[in-house]
């Protein structure tokens, strides 16, 4: 005789079997964070139920009409945090946010309304998409502190803004929000969050040229990291010191960073660094004028970022090529993969677009162009603070006006490329323009 059973037995039971799961990735998120070698269990364990969890988060969501279920579902994304970021493409991952934010909302939870808008500001920040994070950072910032303060929350969300503003070119903005943000790190005593954060001022270091300072930062928390045995730390300290040396055109130490960091990003299966990594080692091989591998690599990135949902993938690496493309002879193709690059990313930075147009424009010995285009850049520099593109740009603007045996504005240029590395400590672009 079959058994009939009420809709509130069923209810209970499926919603216990959701539970169960949700406690599952809980764990799993648990291990995942803590910043040690066991970082492959829990991507093991993640995928031995990968199935089974995104059964209790369908159900969650299917059920938002009660309060219960609502709650879990805003508990998925917060409780899986980084590690779903292995397994989901950025499109669902964006889903499991803005669901949970509407249940947390329905449920009148702000503080994890504020995590998750938090967490979407920080996706969005991971595809390079600044303009989207910095509003949704600063609600959840509004939200916490108008309805339930929370100092570790608030230093997160600030934290998130000084990436953010650090994103679109605002360092000194950038600067001020991570200076807030370290108060309340400092006061938290929490070492791993104290290592993100001062990573950031390494990097906001590095970007205002003061490298000295930024690969101080860098080794010190490299060593934290080391001590700690957090793989994922490490590898953010390697890339950081691999920009730091290609900035300073100390390419080989530049390349031998990125290329360890990228082993590790691997051995991680961690999609987002590998495909950040790539790039990085693409660039340090276009720096040394090993072109074809450049290209080998930039593929590979591509490839990659395509497979795991990244939006901006065919942009960057369309930029990265048209150079390659112009150095290598091809000025046409060149040419166009910068156009298509310009269309396809509304959000990319105004002086790296504009400093690529002149170059090619400057191969193809259409001078009036290049100036005009590294006039622009140079004028976003300047506005952003960005020294070392400044500097760059500079110097780059000099050898156009000696190929129009304009030796006055070369010699301008010249002079204030010098001033500026003069200002960063470059020692290399010193030694070049001093000769």
């Amino acid at each position: 005789m079959a058994i009939n059973y009420s809709q509130d037995l069923l209810f209970e039971a499926e919603y216990r079997y959701a539970r169960h799961f949700l406690n599952h990735l809980q764990m799993i998120g648990d291990i995942y964070n803590e910043w040690n070698e066991r970082t492959e269990v829990a991507l093991a364990r993640l995928d031995e139920d990968w199935g089974q969890i995104q059964n209790a988060y369908n159900w969650a969501l299917k059920n938002l009409h009660d309060n219960r279920a609502a709650e879990m579902c805003s508990q998925f994304p917060l409780v899986g945090g980084f590690v779903l970021v292995h397994r989901q493409n950025i499109y669902e991952y964006h889903n499991w946010l803005h669901n949970g934010i509407k249940a947390a909302r329905q449920i009148n939870d702000q503080h994890t309304t504020a995590v998750l808008l938090n967490d979407l500001s920080m996706a969005y920040l991971h595809q390079q998409d600044a303009q989207s994070a910095l509003p949704i950072a600063h609600e959840a910032l509004q939200t916490i502190e108008e309805t339930a303060p929370n100092d570790n929350l608030i230093g997160a969300i600030l934290n998130t803004l000084c990436i953010a503003y650090y994103s679109i070119g605002d360092y000194r903005r950038s600067l001020e929000f991570l200076e807030e943000s370290l108060k309340f790190v400092e006061a938290e005593g929490d070492e791993s969050k104290l290592m993100k954060a001062l990573g950031n001022l390494g990097i906001l270091r590095s970007r205002l040229g003061d490298y000295d300072e930024a690969i101080r930062i860098y080794n010190r928390t490299l060593q934290i990291a080391r001590k700690r045995q957090s793989k994922l730390d490490i590898a953010t300290d390697l890339c950081n010191l691999g920009v730091a040396y290609n900035d300073l055109d100390e390419y080989e130490k530049a390349l031998a960073y990125h290329q360890e960091a990228l082993a590790i990003a691997r051995q991680l299966d961690d999609r987002w660094r590998t495909g950040l990594y790539l790039f990085n080692v693409a660039l340090s091989y276009s720096l040394m004028h090993n072109y074809d591998q450049a290209l080998i690599i930039i593929e590979q990135y591509y490839q990659h970022g395509l497979k795991n949902g990244q939006v901006d993938v065919e942009s960057a690496k369309l930029q990265f090529v048209s150079v390659i493309y112009a150095q290598q002879g091809d000025i046409e193709k060149g040419l166009e993969a910068i156009h298509r690059s310009q269309a396809l990313n509304e959000h990319g930075e105004f002086g790296e677009l504009n400093q690529t147009f002149a170059k090619i424009y400057h191969l193809a010995q259409r001078y009036d162009l290049a100036i005009s285009y590294y006039d622009q850049a140079i004028s976003a520099y300047l506005e952003d603070g960005w020294k070392i593109g400044l500097a760059r740009a500079y110097e780059e603007l000099s050898t156009v006006y000696m190929d129009v045996n304009d030796v006055n504005s070369a010699a301008e240029f010249r002079q204030k490329a010098l001033q500026t590395y003069q200002e960063m400590g470059h020692q290399r672009g010193i030694a070049r323009l001093s000769n």
